[in-house]
């Protein structure tokens, strides 16, 4: 909305750092997590997360990479405005924007802008990555819980049951005997 885009997706930095990867915001767009772009390869939006560079990508460029044609097809755009989500030295993923050929000039002279909002999602989103981190941690400390509170339980049930079919089993061996 801010920038007039008329789709965005976001591709995040994968956990080695060799490749955004991306994230898909709704339910719409579940496919795009199965979407890679390696950091080495040539390409305008594999250029602006490494550099950590505003970058803008028309589709009448004859040097296109593969991914930046696919990006321009899932977006249905003829331009894109890729915005690295910097926090300091580090690129977090890049924010793409899809946007008609007439809007790039407009957004040249936002440049600064569109790199502050970079910035600021890049901090949101390590928060995010932060919370969501913890809260898995805490998920999986209650998880270890509950089994060693289970493991506790079935030892506990075992003991008398044990005892039971040991009587069982000499109460068999007595009855065999006596007939």
């Amino acid at each position: 909305i801010l920038f007039d885009f008329k789709e965005a997706i976001v591709l995040l930095m994968n956990g080695n750092g060799k490749a955004l990867v991306g994230a898909p915001v709704d339910q719409n767009q579940v496919r795009l997590s199965e979407f890679s772009v390696a950091l080495g390869s040539s390409g305008v939006v594999a250029e602006s997360a490494r550099l950590r560079q505003l970058a803008f990508v028309s589709g009448d460029e004859a040097s296109l990479s593969v991914a930046d044609e696919q990006l321009l097809r899932v977006l249905g755009t003829q331009s894109l405005v890729c915005v690295p989500l910097t926090l300091g030295p580090r690129c977090l993923g890049v924010l793409i924007g899809g946007v008609s050929s007439w809007q790039v000039p407009g957004l040249r002279p936002r440049e600064q802008l569109l790199k502050s909002f970079g910035s600021q999602a890049a901090s949101a989103l390590e928060a995010t990555q932060g919370a969501n981190e913890e809260a898995s941690q805490r998920v999986a400390s209650v998880a270890g819980e509950y089994r060693e509170a289970a493991r506790r339980v079935v030892h506990e049930a075992n003991n008398p049951l044990s005892i039971i079919k040991n009587y069982l089993s000499v109460l068999g061996s007595k009855l065999e005997k006596q007939e």
